[in-house]
C-alpha cells in the first residue's frame, strides 16, 4: 500500500490463555484473571512475530488479561488506551463458576441460537452480542471518523471479537 493512501489498518488479537480458560470456566467480563504459562508464552510469540510492525494505537480492554497479552509491546515504547467497549461479553450466571451440565446444554444452546441469528437472546442475567456490540459502537465510530492513515492493535476477548468483527464486516 502507498504511503499517500489514506488507510485505517485494524490488527485484532485475543488474549492469551487463563487458567478459566484451561478448566472451560467462562470468565466474561466479571472475572478479572491473569494469564498463565501459556498464555505468557502465547503473548510472547505474538509480539515475536509482529513486533517489525509500526502501530500508531494500541486498545486494550479494561480487563487485566489484554493488558498482560499486550504488555511486550510496552517496552517498545508503546502506550496502550483503555476501552470498555472491548470488554468481554456478560456471560451473567456463567461466570466464574464451574458449569454443571445443564448450565453447559443451556449456554452451548444460547450460542447455537446466535448462530442461527437470534443475535437478541442472551443467557440469564447476560449480556446479547448485540447488546455488547452496542456497548462498542460509540467507541468504532469515533475510529473511523478520524480518516487520518492508521494502523491499529485491539486486544479484546473472544466473544467480544465475533461481536465487533461480525458488525464491522457485516457477516
Amino acid at each position: 500500500m502507498s504511503q499517500n493512501q489514506d488507510y485505517i489498518s485494524m490488527f485484532f488479537v485475543r488474549h492469551g490463555e487463563t487458567d478459566y480458560n484451561r478448566r472451560g470456566i467462562v470468565q466474561g467480563s466479571g472475572v478479572n484473571s491473569d494469564l498463565n504459562d501459556l498464555g505468557r508464552q502465547q503473548a510472547g510469540a505474538f509480539f515475536d512475530r509482529y513486533k517489525e510492525l509500526s502501530f500508531d494505537q494500541l486498545y486494550v480492554s479494561e480487563l487485566k488479561r489484554t493488558h498482560q497479552t499486550i504488555e511486550p509491546w510496552l517496552g517498545q515504547g508503546y502506550e496502550w488506551q483503555i476501552e470498555a467497549g472491548l470488554n468481554e461479553m456478560n456471560w451473567g450466571i456463567h461466570e466464574g463458576v464451574i458449569p454443571t451440565q445443564e448450565q453447559r446444554a443451556a449456554f452451548h444452546q444460547t450460542i447455537v441460537r446466535w448462530q442461527e441469528g437470534h443475535l437478541h437472546e442472551k443467557v440469564t442475567q447476560g449480556e446479547s452480542p448485540l447488546e455488547a456490540w452496542n456497548r462498542a459502537l460509540p467507541f468504532f465510530e469515533s475510529i473511523l471518523q478520524d480518516e487520518r492513515p492508521r494502523r491499529l492493535l485491539f486486544c479484546s476477548h473472544g466473544r467480544q471479537l465475533r461481536a465487533i468483527l461480525s458488525q464491522l464486516t457485516r457477516a
